[in-house]
């Protein structure tokens, strides 16, 4: 019965590193939109052509001119780009944060679930000592 215990324990300890993980993914992927929405709300204000520095890779730019500040491209999949304008974008990305954020308070009530079921398992392995 101990050692059952134990596996059970070790497998909730993994699930919660996993579940935990996705948390920073997620809460990534949420500062991610964020600070897009923040871009989009600065060049909408923008007036005629702007030069602007346009990330390729990790700490690496090319100056470039931006031409539009009223619409931006956007994939909708499957390499299928659509004109919206910067209001449209912004609404849009609005709706994804709400679901991204949605998604971290889901996770974060498995990980408190988990780690309340770790406490109560923990507690019966001491009791079994």
């Amino acid at each position: 019965m101990n050692q059952e215990k134990m596996m059970q324990f070790q497998q909730l300890s993994q699930q919660l590193e996993n579940y935990k993980q996705f948390l920073k993914e997620v809460t990534g992927k949420l500062a991610d939109v964020t600070n897009v929405i923040s871009s989009l709300e600065k060049v909408k204000v923008m007036e005629g052509k702007k030069e602007m520095l346009v990330p390729i890779a990790s700490g690496i730019f090319l100056k470039a001119e931006l031409s539009s500040t009223t619409e931006s491209v956007i994939n909708v999949g499957q390499n299928i780009c659509v004109n919206k304008s910067i209001e449209e974008t912004i609404e849009l990305l609005k709706e994804r944060t709400k679901e991204i954020a949605g998604q971290r308070e889901e996770i974060k009530e498995v990980v408190d679930n988990v780690t309340m079921s770790l406490a109560e398992l923990e507690g019966e392995l001491k009791e079994d000592v």
